[in-house]
């Protein structure tokens, strides 16, 4: 790797490395129709990271760079978006433009939307870039740096992959001359997915789908007309509910995200009338040593159908647990061939389908890195804020957790159509209240009965929609 010095640039120049083509993989192809559908404001899938470090010699942090280009394929790859088949060429040779600015510009505590800020609003242009953008934060004369910013084409990677990305850069700014984990390319999961095993993988996921959409109650799956508004938000951070989804999965036995999805299908319950709430969860399907470590757009989609409220009290979270396993078993499948399918089983069903509930839990740390069990320290207080954001692609209501600390953080975009008298804030503070009261049961009663976010929980949490909310986010 060469590297040139300007006065507030840098450039790496690699040559003599793997050159290949090949078809998008099925995660890639997710992102793509989201790109298509988003148009203009394709911008809004860039990716943003800020890596921060001990202060090191800036030829130390360019030669990391270097490594990560050498090592990972996905970052030296331009994309060609033909409507009909689009496919990606992994470059051998090229050029990584950087900028250089000050430590100043990064304010202590600064997450990576400020100070990247306008190279995400850039968008890429897929086929002649490479599909990141790099920032130094350090001291500009060729001294030492503090921080990377890194900008990301949603193509090449998904939130997971800019995490494997910030440790392995960290660990060789640090002088770490192991080689990295090994790991798919991109283009050897392509390969993969065209494989006979890759399509069997594939007609069983396509299966569990086609079960699963015809037996979802109409309202969870239902299109909502154009144009698509943008979305109502709101964010909560709660240290109580922290504290109950702990409480509630190490009781039950389950994970923290199948209480929230258990609660929040509930909850959608009391509002829609449905017998059952549908969630396509974002999915990391990383089940194999090959593709733990992959970098690259990888994310796909589960379908969970919660437990049917018409189950005994307690035994909902057990059931939705077990369908959630189902769910992260069935996710692997070409998206528009899924999407296809989708349509013609709500069509057997006289549904015109496109809406869909939606949840993604972006806690990296859940599978690489589980917490101390030691107790947390909770935060100074919680909060509730309510905002906009544009729509998501085929979103009529999309749940994020965000943090699972000391307190809870948790998002929700909703289209202001789907269930229209529910309030994203008051859906949120239902929520809490419903886990909290899940986790406050006996915990001398039978196990099943202690373990029921439904029956009783989500009734009472439905009336905490009427909780009207202050300009500063506390309830009333």
């Amino acid at each position: 790797m060469d590297t040139k010095v300007g006065a507030d640039t840098r450039s790496i120049a690699f040559a003599e490395l793997s050159a290949r083509r090949a078809p998008l993989m099925w995660g890639q192809r997710a992102i793509w129709t989201g790109l298509l559908w988003r148009g203009e404001r394709a911008y809004l899938y860039n990716q943003p990271l800020l890596v921060r470090f001990d202060p090191a010699a800036e030829s130390s942090v360019l030669a990391a760079l270097g490594r990560l280009l050498a090592e990972n394929e996905v970052l030296r790859t331009v994309f060609h978006l033909d409507p009909k088949e689009p496919w990606q060429q992994v470059l051998g040779e090229g050029v990584l433009e950087l900028d250089v600015r000050p430590l100043g510009d990064l304010p202590d505590g600064a997450d990576a939307a400020g100070p990247l800020a306008d190279l995400v609003r850039r968008p890429f242009d897929s086929s002649a870039e490479l599909p990141l953008r790099v920032r130094l934060f350090g001291d500009g004369d060729g001294g030492e740096v503090s921080a990377v910013g890194i900008v990301a084409h949603h193509l090449a990677l998904d939130g997971w992959s800019l995490n494997l990305l910030a440790d392995r850069l960290r660990a060789l700014v640090g002088g770490s001359t192991e080689p990295g984990p090994e790991a798919q390319q991109p283009c050897d999961r392509a390969e993969f997915e065209a494989s006979g095993q890759g399509r069997r993988i594939a007609g069983r996921t396509l299966a569990f789908w086609d079960e699963r959409i015809r037996a979802a109650d109409p309202v969870m799956i239902r299109a909502l007309p154009d144009p698509t508004p943008d979305q109502e938000t709101a964010t909560l951070v709660s240290a109580r509910l922290a504290e109950a989804l702990r409480t509630t999965a190490a009781r039950a036995e389950v994970s923290e995200t199948a209480v929230l999805l258990s609660a929040a299908g509930a909850l959608l319950g009391v509002l829609t009338g449905a017998r059952s709430a549908a969630f396509r969860v974002i999915t990391a399907p990383r089940f194999r040593p090959g593709t733990r470590h992959l970098v690259g757009a990888f994310n796909q989609n589960s379908l969970l159908c919660t437990a049917p409220n018409t189950l005994p009290p307690g035994d909902e979270l057990a059931a939705t647990a077990r369908a959630l396993m189902a769910a992260y078993r069935h996710c692997e499948c070409d998206p528009l061939e899924q999407d296809r399918r989708i349509v013609e089983a709500g069509a057997a069903r006289g549904v015109a389908t496109g809406g869909f509930c939606f949840f993604n839990d972006i806690r990296f740390e859940t599978a690489y890195r589980p917490p101390a069990p030691a107790a947390p320290t909770p935060p100074a207080g919680d909060r509730l804020s309510r905002g906009s954001a544009p729509a998501n692609y085929g979103s009529m209501f999309f749940l994020t957790l965000e943090e699972l600390g000391p307190g809870a953080r948790l998002t929700l975009a909703k289209d202001p159509r789907f269930v229209a008298d529910c309030d994203p804030a008051a859906f949120l503070r239902a929520l809490e209240e419903s886990v909290v009261l899940a986790a406050r049961s006996d915990g001398s009663a039978a196990p099943a009965a202690t373990t029921d976010v439904h029956a009783t929980a989500a009734s009472r949490a439905a009336a905490a929609l009427a909780l009207t909310v202050r300009e500063d986010g506390t309830s009333r």
